[in-house]
C-alpha cells in the first residue's frame, strides 16, 4: 500500500472522527467522548499532513497508535481506517519481481533439456551457453 493511500485512510479517520464527535456533543453524557474524538481526529489530520518520510517514521515508531485504538473503540469503522495503515505496514509485502516456484521449476527443466541436447551433440557449446544465459537471466528478473 502506498504512503498516499495510508495518508488517505488517516484523513478518512479524521473526517469521521470529527463528524462522530459533532454528533456525540449533543448528548450531555457523551460530551467527553466527543472532545477526545475531536482530539484524535485532529491528530490523524496532523499525521496525514506530514512528509512521506516523517509519516512512515510515525507508522514504524507506533507513535499515536493509541489515538487510532481509542477511535476504534468509539467508532468501529473509523477506527479500522485509522488502524489499517499500521496493520498494513507490519505485513510483509510480496516482491512482484520474484518468480513463482512453478516458473523457476520450468526454467530448471528447460536447463536440463538444454544440457541433454548439448551432451547429445544437437546444439554446440556456444549455443548451449547462450541459451543457458538467457534462461538464467529470465529467472533472475
Amino acid at each position: 500500500m502506498t504512503t498516499n493511500t495510508k495518508k488517505t485512510l488517516f484523513i478518512v479517520a479524521d473526517i469521521f472522527a470529527i463528524i462522530t464527535g459533532v454528533v456525540l456533543i449533543f448528548g450531555i453524557i457523551t460530551i467527553p467522548f466527543s472532545v477526545f474524538l475531536f482530539m484524535g481526529g485532529s491528530k490523524m489530520r496532523e499525521i496525514s499532513n506530514q512528509s512521506e518520510v516523517e509519516f512512515e517514521k510515525t507508522l514504524k515508531n507506533r507513535t499515536n497508535l493509541s489515538w487510532a485504538i481509542y477511535i476504534l473503540i468509539l467508532t468501529f469503522p473509523v477506527g479500522i481506517c485509522a488502524l489499517l495503515p499500521y496493520i498494513i505496514d507490519t505485513v510483509p509485502q510480496n516482491n512482484e519481481n520474484k518468480k513463482s516456484t512453478s516458473e523457476v521449476s520450468d526454467s530448471v527443466k528447460d536447463l536440463d533439456i538444454l544440457f541433454e541436447k548439448k551432451e547429445k551433440g544437437i546444439i554446440s557449446e556456444e549455443e548451449y551457453e547462450k541459451l543457458k544465459r538467457k534462461i538464467l537471466d529470465k529467472i533472475e528478473k
